[in-house]
Order: structure tokens, then sequence, then C-alpha cells
């Protein structure tokens, strides 16, 4: 198999756990904590998919799951859309 050229990631916001508040990008590794092991898997791919980034380029895709017209984005429900 050839090397890889690329790594694709499909990230989530749920890689900040029971973290509250405005949240960086580049504050991933926060001690914080998981509701679950959903949770905790997604935080620790994102952080392989940033150790990759240190030999190969990595695009980080977050599906949105929460938008807003006015102010920050907030969503409570993570087990999928709003209808």
């Amino acid at each position: 198999m050839p090397p890889a050229r690329r790594l694709c990631h499909f990230s989530a916001a749920s890689v900040s756990g029971t973290r509250k508040g405005v949240i960086m990008e580049d504050e991933l590794e926060m001690r914080q904590r998981f509701h679950n092991a959903y949770e905790e898997t997604k935080y620790r791919a994102e952080v392989l998919a940033r150790e990759a980034a240190r030999r190969l380029p990595v695009t980080s895709c977050a599906p949105a799951s929460s938008w807003a017209t006015r102010g920050p984005a907030e969503i409570d429900k993570l087990d999928g859309p709003y209808y």
C-alpha cells in the first residue's frame, strides 16, 4: 500500500467533554472530563490526529451540529439534530 499523502479526520465538539464556555481550537488538552466513552474516544482520536500532523498534512472536519444567527453558537444536545 502506498504511503498516505493526507489524513482526513472527522472531529466533533464533544472533544471538549465537560468544559463549558468559550473553548478555543488550541485548547484541546485541558484535563477535561467526559460524560461518556464516545466523548473520550473522539478526544483521543483528535490527539492522535494532531500528533500525525507533525508527519503528514491533516484535514480536520467537524460536521456542524449547531449554528447561531447572533452571538455564539451553543448546543446542549449531542445525540442528533434539533427538529
